[in-house]
């Protein structure tokens, strides 16, 4: 009789817990991830490191599993991966920013890319199906872009400390406006080899001040790892186990508007208007390749990743340009 009485109060017991606790404690030990992040264009595996375009990224996130079901806007209407999935939500602090080619010069040359910053925080939503083998990411991003994202600032300060050329055309950068984009992106697994190989499918939106766009990629894993669609904190960190593998993303996209990106055009010359139908080598370009090559290595609770992004020409009549990252991770 006892031993019916205490198999009862288990099942009551465990009816009465959150399925989302169940859930986190079935898919990770491990409930938040730091992360730090740094894009830069003098990372660089050929040794030809720059620092123009797409120049630099820093970014900080903290990452968690929820103990209870999100009550509040926007966290309750960010769409989840079904019953099964594993959520995980975060807060990130960015700053980003282009610049042209030479810094030396106060007014950058026609054709090249224009000064431009941002400054932002981000809330996330990583929603993955373990079982269904399928996630869906919600990002949001609110900030600044100009003056306001003090940009000139913090790439003088650096270029200072590291005894680089000082940029002297931050006068001229793009103006002060209010960033607000989401950014939605699914991905579905499409092939397995055992445990060693995975091959997704993914597609991203991004609708907003800041960017306008969408862009279907693929994204295969090759080595010792966890299962994708464990949870994103699973990518990273492990509790008994230790991880290595190489990622290789290839995409294409089609952006129709990016705040941050313009090109510098020439001086208007009125004795030479420009030919119809020649198209300005200062535009954006809308359709846009490139390939991430990367490798993440994990030793339980920390991990290292270093990627290295080939993109096609932002803006017509440029070269392509290469972006390396390295990120830290820390879970607890």
């Amino acid at each position: 009789m006892k031993k019916t009485i205490l198999s009862v109060l288990i099942y009551c017991g465990i009816i009465g817990t959150p399925w989302n606790d169940l859930r986190a404690q079935a898919s990770t030990e491990n409930t938040r991830l730091f992360r730090f992040y740094e894009d830069n264009d003098f990372i660089n595996l050929n040794g030809n490191g720059t620092d123009q375009a797409y120049t630099n990224g820093t970014r900080f996130d903290l990452f968690y599993i929820r103990q209870h079901p999100p009550h509040s806007f926007p966290d309750r209407w960010m769409p989840k991966a079904g019953k099964e999935s594993i959520n995980t939500y975060g807060w990130g602090f960015m700053q980003v920013m282009f610049t042209p080619q030479d810094l030396r010069k106060v007014v950058p040359v026609p054709g090249d890319f224009a000064y431009a910053g941002g400054l932002f925080i981000t809330h996330t939503l990583h929603s993955s199906n373990p079982i269904h083998k399928y996630n869906l990411q919600t990002e949001w991003f609110a900030g600044v872009m100009g003056p306001w994202a003090l940009a000139k600032e913090t790439q003088t300060l650096a270029h200072r400390i590291l005894g680089y050329t000082r940029p002297r055309g931050w006068r001229n950068q793009i103006g002060n406006k209010l960033l607000l984009n989401l950014n939605l992106t699914a991905e579905k697994q499409v092939a397995a080899y055992k445990k060693i190989a995975e091959v997704t499918a993914g597609g991203q939106l991004y609708a907003g001040t800041m960017l306008n766009g969408f862009a279907v990629y693929s994204l295969i894993r090759i080595g010792k790892m966890l299962p994708y669609y464990n949870g994103y904190i699973s990518q990273y960190a492990t509790t008994k186990r230790w991880q290595l593998y190489a990622t290789i993303r290839p995409s294409v996209e089609l952006m129709f508007t990016n705040a941050l990106v313009k090109g510098v055009a020439p001086p208007e010359d009125p004795q030479q208007p420009p030919k119809p139908g020649n198209r300005p080598t200062f535009a954006n370009n809308k359709l846009l390749t490139g390939i991430d090559c990367g490798l993440v290595a994990v030793y339980g609770k920390v991990g290292f990743s270093l990627t290295q992004r080939t993109m096609s020409p932002v803006i017509n009549g440029l070269s392509h340009h290469e972006v390396g990252n390295i990120s830290f991770y820390l879970a607890w």
